[in-house]
């Protein structure tokens, strides 16, 4: 094995390593910018959708204590019934006022149940309104941040380095951003195909057989292995 031929499976290696390497980061941006992408639409969807919920958590709230305010009327009036009843000569009327009496005890403690469950939905959904209002900045800067880490970045266009504002503005930058590494991706691992490739080939022209191109540390192993015999 020449000199030049070693030199040359030397830069192949190099460029491997360069490749995996630009390979995991551009992975690493995919995963990254999937995630601010994921962040951006929850808060954008719960900031939209939030205000109409929360006045639909309002009107049931409205309903659920005047249910319970028309059930406790009720109430007071079998309570009255079923007093009024007590000792007198029509035990067939004070049965029926001791039974509409257990019916309405429990249509309140229903109402009550309803109205616990209302008052602490609308509490959730005005929680949820509030994260998510705090989670639009801090998502806007994350996203900014990545951005302007972008700039002068290889074989990614020069608008990915740009930071958008809003969360409208987060989500169309994502969705470029993606395409963009995905693009860049490939062509990174058309580099490294095309360099283990060419070890093969070298591998070949050294040993005289063909060397199979699994990776480019079996393939360097093979051709210096080769070439100390």
């Amino acid at each position: 094995m020449s000199a030049a031929q070693l030199a040359y499976l030397d830069e192949l290696v190099v460029r491997d390593q360069a490749a995996a390497e630009a390979l995991g980061e551009l992975d690493e941006l995919i995963a990254q910018v999937a995630a601010l992408r994921a962040r951006a639409e929850s808060a954008l969807r719960e900031l939209r959708v939030g205000p109409v919920e929360i006045e639909e958590c309002q009107a049931e709230l409205a309903q659920a204590s005047s249910e319970l305010e028309a059930v406790r009327l009720r109430l007071q009036r079998a309570e009255a019934e079923e007093h009024g009843t007590r000792g007198a000569d029509d035990p067939e009327r004070h049965r029926a006022a001791e039974h509409q009496l257990v019916i309405e005890r429990d249509s309140v403690s229903g109402a009550e149940s309803r109205l616990t469950g209302a008052e602490t939905k609308l509490q959730a959904r005005r929680a949820q309104m509030s994260a998510a209002g705090e989670e639009a900045p801090v998502v806007e800067r994350a996203a900014g941040s990545l951005a302007e880490s972008l700039v002068n970045r290889p074989r990614l266009p020069a608008n990915i380095s740009v930071p958008r504002t809003g969360l409208s503005g987060v989500c169309e930058w994502a969705i470029e951003a993606r395409a963009a590494f995905f693009i860049a991706r490939s062509a990174v691992a058309n580099e490294r195909e095309h360099a283990i490739r060419h070890a093969g080939e070298l591998g070949a022209l050294v040993t005289g057989a063909t060397v199979p191109a699994s990776s480019m540390t079996v393939l360097a192993e093979l051709i210096r292995g080769a070439a100390r015999v």
